[in-house]
């Protein structure tokens, strides 16, 4: 098992579609997880029959 003392980052690119406003993170047993939600999809029309 590895064990570092001191600052660790790490970035990451996200999609656009996300909202960087609703972030929640935890910690837990040593592992951090990070949840993002993400923009609905469009929904697309459905073509009308005549």
């Amino acid at each position: 098992m590895e064990r570092r003392v001191g600052k660790f980052m790490r970035k990451y690119m996200l999609p656009e579609n996300v909202i960087t406003d609703v972030v929640s993170v935890v910690c837990q047993d040593g592992v951090l997880s990070v949840t993002v939600q993400k923009l609905p999809l469009p929904q697309h029309k459905k073509p009308k029959t005549i």
